[in-house]
């Protein structure tokens, strides 16, 4: 294989409020700017900002194709890719958002990335539990390279590693739903906070 054509995986990982969404819009935008193909893709479940858009919490916002699992993500690549005649083809760019939502994801990630394209992903670092997502933890063994961002603490101001679950959620969380934080339900927290208020 030619390395010039041999594809990478970029991971942000962090906890809510880190800046993984704005930096994964900032890889789309740059990529679009060298006229390459971009592919902005997040799973249908997260719908806190239209269907059909990834939107960070700065107001950044780019157009994006929902899917609702590994396998139809697949499948609406490709399907985009076909409507795109051969002789126009660029270097391909595919950037998804939510990543820990999407069990299975690894393997789609990996074929993408045997195809030559560029691939950026971003996720949370583990749950309110600081348990890991499986499909976090599956991609790491295959990534280029992992970035992991921080948040401010939500309640002392220092730098936030962890996502906290506050009290309003928990009956849902209880009750074994997904829960997309719309900026009620879980808070940034270094680790000192993070012990205290889960003990």
């Amino acid at each position: 294989m030619d390395c010039k054509h041999v594809g990478k995986v970029v991971m942000l990982l962090g906890c809510m409020y880190s800046g993984k969404t704005d930096k994964l819009i900032s890889y789309a935008e740059e990529a679009k700017t060298r006229e390459e193909i971009v592919l902005a893709m997040k799973p249908r479940v997260d719908t806190r900002w239209g269907e059909e858009r990834i939107t960070s919490r700065t107001g950044r916002s780019i157009s994006a194709i929902t899917f609702s699992d590994a396998i139809d993500m697949q499948a609406r690549v490709f399907k985009h890719l076909d409507s795109i005649p051969p002789s126009s083809r660029r270097p391909v760019n595919i950037v998804i958002d939510e990543a820990q939502f999407v069990p299975g994801i690894s393997g789609a990630i990996r074929l993408f990335a045997r195809m030559g394209f560029h691939v950026y992903i971003a996720g949370l670092s583990g749950d309110r539990d600081c348990k890991p997502w499986t499909s976090i933890s599956d991609l790491i063994p295959i990534c280029d390279s992992i970035e992991f961002l921080h948040a401010r603490c939500k309640f002392c101001g220092g730098e936030a590693s962890f996502t906290l679950m506050q009290r309003i959620a928990l009956e849902k969380q209880k009750a074994g739903q997904i829960e997309i934080d719309d900026g009620k339900n879980y808070a940034p927290a270094c680790r000192k906070c993070w012990e205290e208020k889960n003990n």
